[in-house]
């Protein structure tokens, strides 16, 4: 009985982790939008692009722990447990419409020779990769290794 009151708070943890982790990353993947407008940086809105992925799955990886509580039913007989694999295509997919995007923009920028604006750029970035490494050691927690 034991075993499964600690695994009830693990996956409150891991649920409150993911939440977390999707709110700071979609914050500021509106931060990189800003920026990359402000600078000119095609590299920053591309990096927005990936963080709306990332935004999406952990959100949607919340929405997966929510879910995972409901137990299966005639309908679903195996729970709600393939909505994982749904956010896994749909995630990919996203990948590769953003990754079209921004060949497009890039093509449209060189034939343009647009300018960036370097030092707005760096301290956007700089602040990303903070966020990320954030996430991920925000997420490292929520592998239930705590």
């Amino acid at each position: 009985m034991h075993g499964s009151h600690d695994h009830s708070h693990v996956n409150d943890s891991n649920e409150r982790r993911m939440a977390l982790a999707a709110a700071i990353t979609g914050l500021f993947m509106i931060a990189e939008v800003a920026g990359g407008m402000i600078s000119g940086s095609l590299a920053l809105i591309a990096d927005a692009g990936h963080m709306l992925t990332d935004f999406a799955s952990l959100a949607l990886a919340w929405f997966g722990f929510r879910l995972a509580r409901r137990p299966a039913d005639w309908k679903r007989t195996y729970g709600f447990d393939r909505f994982q694999v749904l956010v896994a295509f749909v995630n990919g997919l996203a990948l590769f419409v953003i990754a079209a995007w921004i060949v497009y923009e890039a093509y449209e920028r060189l034939t343009a020779g647009a300018e960036v604006e370097g030092g707005v750029m760096m301290i956007v970035a700089a602040l990303g990769l903070l966020v990320n490494i954030g996430a991920f050691w925000l997420l490292h927690g929520a592998t239930g290794t705590t």
